[in-house]
């Protein structure tokens, strides 16, 4: 850096001064420390694209019956794995109590968006015409 600095006319001394100045700099540190924030959060996600990239190359994915909380964070979700948990919602009232009649008693007047055609555009949300209403 000095001898590009001197290379291109400045002085020996000005150009030593200033390169420590900018060193002592604390938006030189400030920099300094982003950058490797940044580097690090290149490098994670590198990982995890080989993870993933793994991954598919097999075309398995886990089923696990009523996985619990610390076993999903721990096994899957900070490893970044997929996982298909069943039986999770079993035990829910909805599962037995609703049906069309309850829903009918319940919320028979309401109306209700449907969405349909999404996997036909990428930008569905945006290019969506409007809502269609229906009612029972």
């Amino acid at each position: 850096m000095h001898g590009s600095l001197v290379g291109h006319g400045f002085d020996a001394a000005d150009a030593t001064r200033e390169i420590h100045a900018a060193l002592a700099s604390p938006y030189f540190h400030g920099a300094a420390r982003l950058r490797n924030r940044l580097r690090k959060r290149e490098w994670i996600l590198s990982v995890y694209g080989e993870l993933n990239r793994t991954r598919a190359a097999s075309g398995v994915i886990e089923r696990r019956e009523r996985l619990s909380r610390d076993a999903f964070f721990e096994q899957y979700y900070f490893q970044n794995r997929p996982v298909i948990i069943t039986g999770a919602c079993d035990f829910w009232p909805a599962r037995s109590r609703w049906d069309w009649d309850y829903l009918r008693e319940r919320c028979g007047d309401c109306e209700v968006e449907v969405q349909f055609g999404r996997e036909t555009d990428a930008n569905y949300e945006i290019n969506q015409l409007g809502v269609i209403a229906v009612s029972t």
